[in-house]
């Protein structure tokens, strides 16, 4: 597999991928809308296949739950990763990916609570 790369709205946080990325992953819960202002489009990867290659010192970790935490950019706010905090796995943000992905959809999650302004 190809390296993936991948970065923040302003460049200063960026990151490559040595490993294979599930397929996209919507999720539709409440803390996802909250953070993303929509539903989130994800993909999973080994946390072992991941590494910050600039800027590990404007990247922020806010505790979104007891299960997850949420890194995001000081300097432009992006959103780009989600921590499970399962020592296994990091999900990225798949907007912040750089082109090609090379991905495709996989599936759909938490729609039961999905927002109330859409089907």
């Amino acid at each position: 597999m190809a390296k993936t790369t991948g970065q923040c709205h302003c460049g200063a946080i960026q990151y490559e991928v040595d490993g294979d990325l599930t397929g996209v992953i919507n999720c539709h819960c409440g803390d996802c809308r909250r953070w993303h202002g929509h539903h989130a489009a994800y993909a999973v990867v080994a946390l072992s296949d991941f590494k910050i290659s600039k800027g590990e010192d404007q990247l922020k970790w806010y505790d979104s739950s007891a299960k997850a935490r949420r890194g995001f950019c000081t300097e432009c706010g992006s959103s780009i990763f989600k921590d499970n905090k399962d020592g296994e796995n990091i999900v990225l943000s798949v907007g912040a990916l750089n082109t090609p992905t090379g991905l495709s959809y996989l599936k759909d999650i938490c729609t039961e609570s999905k927002g109330d302004y859409y089907a």
